[in-house]
């Protein structure tokens, strides 16, 4: 979990920001221009003038940075605000016992110090304490393995897909 004194987003993030203001910026000129390049100078290639292949690809990879950097700004979003996020989910969490929330027993406690009672007993915010554990120990499971299943699809699984289209794609061309 970050500190909310740290940056918002992480290095990896920052890049992929990067590369998706540049193949928009790239997708906004076509798409505005009407003109489609005959060359990709970025990585080298160079196409027949009516072929829209450099289009479809440009458009492919701007939505797949997309969806990558719009779901890691998400979640580190959330990481960064994980703390006021679980402060919220568990201000109001009531006693197993009582039913009373931790501020209305120690508010109830107050009251009874000035006339001289004793009031309620440990385990009602020992009670409170253990829930709020249980939500924030689900938060952050919940967090981690969402994290771990965006990395393993965007670091492991698009790119063994796009390698075997691509690959598939070019054995077809060349045993033509």
């Amino acid at each position: 979990m970050k500190e909310n004194s740290k940056l918002l987003f992480s290095e990896q993030t920052l890049k992929l920001k990067t590369k998706l203001i540049t193949f928009s910026s790239i997708s906004l000129f076509i798409g505005m221009t009407k003109i489609l390049p005959h060359e990709f100078k970025l990585i080298g290639i160079e196409l027949p003038k009516d072929d829209k292949t450099l289009g479809w690809f440009i458009l492919v990879i701007t939505i797949v940075l997309f969806l990558h950097f719009l779901l890691s700004a998400l979640l580190e979003i959330l990481d960064y605000k994980s703390k006021d996020i679980i402060g919220y989910k568990t201000k109001n969490i009531r006693s197993e016992l009582s039913g009373l929330t931790l501020k209305e027993i120690d508010e109830m406690r107050e009251d009874a110090i000035d006339y001289g009672d004793t009031i309620g007993d440990e385990n009602e915010t020992d009670s409170i304490h253990n829930q709020s554990m249980k939500i924030e120990k689900s938060f952050i499971r919940s967090l981690l393995v969402t994290k771990t299943r965006l990395t393993f699809i965007f670091e492991f699984v698009l790119p063994w897909v796009f390698s075997v289209i691509s690959i598939c794609f070019l054995y077809h061309f060349l045993s033509n």
